[in-house]
């Protein structure tokens, strides 16, 4: 069992001339520690994914937008606990759904739920055996609020 860990994360991107539709690249790393065992064995698990993504807004009034966005791209991992640190690279995908808030013209708030997961398992070395690796899949779900900016 994975703990709760925080997620930072950073998103750029561009509007289409479809109105409400933008294309983008999103950035976020997390981090999590096993919970599961001896707590002289800490062990922990760091993501950076890096997706695609297109998003959708629908106005709900001309301050509130409801959206949903999708992505694609690489979730790349690092496991350390105290007799090896392994690093592996998988593809994975994205979706996500919020609310946002105009506080200026170019300023807003957001709430979003997001959904991340590997497409296959990342493999990452096997510290007992030098010649062979293990697997490691990951998902993560957060809660993220934040603000976001418009250069009009």
């Amino acid at each position: 069992t994975l703990s709760h860990g925080p997620a930072f994360g950073a998103s750029v991107g561009v509007t289409t001339p479809i109105d409400g539709l933008s294309v983008g690249i999103d950035v976020m790393p997390t981090h999590a520690d096993f919970s599961d065992f001896d707590p002289d064995f800490p062990a922990s698990l760091e993501t950076l994914s890096v997706m695609g993504t297109v998003e959708g807004a629908y106005h709900l009034t001309p301050q509130f937008d409801l959206y949903a966005s999708g992505g694609l791209g690489a979730m790349a991992v690092h496991y350390t606990d105290p007799t090896v640190a392994a690093d592996g690279i998988a593809p994975a995908y994205q979706v996500a759904v919020g609310l946002r808030a105009k506080v200026t013209d170019n300023l807003s708030v957001f709430t979003e739920f997001k959904h991340q997961d590997m497409i296959v398992p990342a493999s990452i070395g096997d510290a007992f055996h030098d010649d062979s690796t293990v697997t490691i899949a990951k998902a993560n779900n957060a809660i993220l609020a934040g603000l976001r900016f418009n250069f009009d």
